[in-house]
């Protein structure tokens, strides 16, 4: 898929969008609206896109997203899963942009500048492969505010609980993002990076109380802990 250039920043060539924003969701109408106003409300000089996924929510959430697609046409897609779709270990969905971000369905993007924030520091560091913030509200450690090696925090706990931006393409030929579906209905992520890690301290998002968890398998039950995996 060939990308338009959105703009030249200090030499570089930014496509549109640039930033792919990866919202996977399951039995969260009551939150899901907060979550994506959330998204839709970040201030940024770059083009986004919204990937949402509906993990055959039984509630409202498809129609909600159904109604954010209609509204923002150009910016929101939608697919919803149903068991079955997908045969295993196929690719189900492909980002545009040259960054990833994933959104917890029950994460509120509090921060209008935060996008934009993990945004910059991507673009002024070319060394860095990604960079995350602490989530107010969750129950996982702070995280200081510095330099971390891949050893340090495994991926799955990154995409779970620190909303990390992270590069889709770069310097590095081993940037890979994955979205499949297994045989029983799971989907999991795979992304391997090679480079450096920060953690933004002036940045952070917060929790969406829930009102009820019943039928729900936490908030990202397709994020796992694998190894580097390169295509």
């Amino acid at each position: 898929m060939k990308k338009e250039v959105s703009l030249i920043f200090r030499g570089l060539t930014l496509h549109s969008p640039l930033v792919s924003v990866v919202l996977i969701t399951r039995q969260h109408a009551d939150s899901l609206r907060r979550c994506l106003d959330g998204i839709l409300g970040q201030y940024t000089t770059f083009d986004t896109e919204i990937v949402v996924v509906d993990r055959g929510s039984t509630d409202e959430t498809g129609d909600i997203c159904q109604e954010y697609k209609a509204i923002y046409p150009e910016k929101v897609r939608f697919y919803t899963r149903v068991p079955g779709d997908f045969p295993e270990n196929s690719r189900i969905i492909q980002l545009r942009g040259d960054f990833g971000i994933v959104c917890r369905d029950g994460e509120f993007w509090s921060d209008g500048l935060k996008l934009q924030r993990q945004g910059n520091f991507l673009m002024t560091h070319p060394g860095y492969d990604l960079c995350f913030h602490n989530i107010k509200g969750s129950y996982m450690p702070r995280m200081r505010s510095r330099d971390y090696s891949p050893g340090e925090i495994t991926s799955g706990k990154l995409f779970r609980y620190y909303s990390p931006l992270f590069r889709l393409s770069g310097r590095h030929s081993s940037h890979h993002f994955s979205l499949y579906e297994r045989v029983g209905g799971e989907i999991f992520a795979r992304y391997s990076f090679r480079g450096k890690m920060r953690c933004l301290g002036d940045i952070s998002s917060e929790m969406i109380p829930e009102k009820n968890t019943v039928g729900r398998i936490a908030h990202l039950p397709f994020m796992r802990d694998m190894p580097d995996w390169e295509g």
